[in-house]
Parts: structure tokens; sequence; C-alpha cells
């Protein structure tokens, strides 16, 4: 399994690697390639619709636009709960803590 996991950065406490580290080959910036880039915007379009309900963002925005838009695409109301249908599979991912003195 490859994941490519765009680059992003993380806070010091978040160990990202760590979690998935059996299955990352690579990270790449997005702009290295076209598929990356339509994940990416597709990964954003997602994302964002988790900063509104969190009420950070609103809701006429070009990024609102696109998040509306996907969403129809897909034919679902949202993606907050997760959803595994052809062509999207969207899940949530509950961050472990790092136990104190371990790598």
């Amino acid at each position: 399994m490859c994941v490519l996991a765009d680059e992003y950065s993380t806070p010091d406490d978040v160990c990202f690697e760590t979690d998935v580290r059996e299955s990352v080959n690579s990270r790449l910036d997005s702009r290295a390639a076209v598929p990356l880039q339509l994940v990416d915007m597709l990964t954003a379009a997602v994302a964002f619709e988790f900063r509104q309900a969190l009420g950070l963002a609103g809701t006429t925005s070009p990024k609102a636009e696109l998040a509306r838009y996907v969403r129809d695409a897909y034919g679902v109301p949202s993606f907050i709960p997760g959803i595994d249908r052809k062509g999207i599979n969207v899940k949530t991912y509950q961050h472990r803590s790092r136990i104190a003195g371990s790598a």
C-alpha cells in the first residue's frame, strides 16, 4: 500500500508518520501531479465542511460553494459521519495520543 499525503504542517504532538509509518512511501506537494491536485481539492472540500460544522467557516465563499458542489455531486447531505460510495470514501480519524516516554 502506498499513501501519498499532501505536505501539511501539524502540531508537535501529532505523530502522523508514527500512525501510518508502515504504509507510507512518500509525501508529495500536491503541485507535483495533476491527480494529486484533484485529490487535494476533494479533501479540501470535505475538510471545509468540518470547519463549517465548528462555526469556523462561512457558507458563501468559493470554498463553501466547492464543498456544497462536491456533496451534491456525490449525492450526500454531509461527509461528516463518513461515506463509502463508488468514487469516494471518507473516514474520520481519531488521533492517538503519544504515550509519554515512547519514541
